[in-house]
């Protein structure tokens, strides 16, 4: 009995709980102006500022780069 009861008051809390206005939308929601690309336009200029090319034991360059901890 007594669990019949708090299951009732929960049933009427929740029903109660009502939104005003419409449900909100993507334009709604406020943004930073920063984006995912951002971060990614940021590593490849480091990247790209401190790599060392590899080179193959002949001396001759391989297309890859690396980024050495002492050379950042």
């Amino acid at each position: 009995m007594k669990y019949a009861v708090i299951i009732a008051a929960l049933c009427y809390a929740t029903s109660a709980v009502k939104l005003a206005g419409p449900p909100p939308t993507a334009a709604d929601t406020p943004s930073s102006g920063y984006y995912g690309a951002d971060e990614d336009d940021v590593m490849n200029n480091i990247f790209n500022h401190y790599a060392t090319p590899v080179t193959n034991a002949a001396g001759q360059a391989t297309g890859q780069h690396v980024l050495y901890r002492e050379g950042a």
